[in-house]
């Protein structure tokens, strides 16, 4: 009756107790995915490498410098701006002052 009943414990575990066949599907499949993955993700960050390089080599220091000459620009024709607007201030004033007396 116990070699029946150990039976019956052995077959339930196989049928219900998917345990170690999952772990070797799981298993299977980061192999697969690490070899797999691994290729691509290298390229992958080899290319972005390249790409990061090649931004810090080139395109950063051209945009600092248009950006440099740009705001240069931006800022003298701020203060021309500024001193037509003071003018036109002075103006005003100075009007004000003539139709006050």
């Amino acid at each position: 009756m116990e070699k029946i009943a150990k039976d019956v414990g052995d077959v339930q575990s196989r049928l219900l107790d998917h345990r170690p066949v999952i772990q070797g599907e799981i298993r299977y499949f980061v192999r697969e995915f690490e070899e797999k993955r691994g290729f691509r993700e290298t390229r992958l960050l080899d290319n972005l490498n390249k790409m990061v390089v090649e931004t810090n080599e080139q395109a950063i220091p051209k945009c600092a410098e248009a950006m440099h000459s740009h705001l240069c620009d931006a800022l003298t024709r701020l203060e021309a701006a500024n001193h037509m607007i003071q003018r036109i201030q002075q103006r005003e004033l100075e009007a004000q002052q003539v139709t006050m007396k």
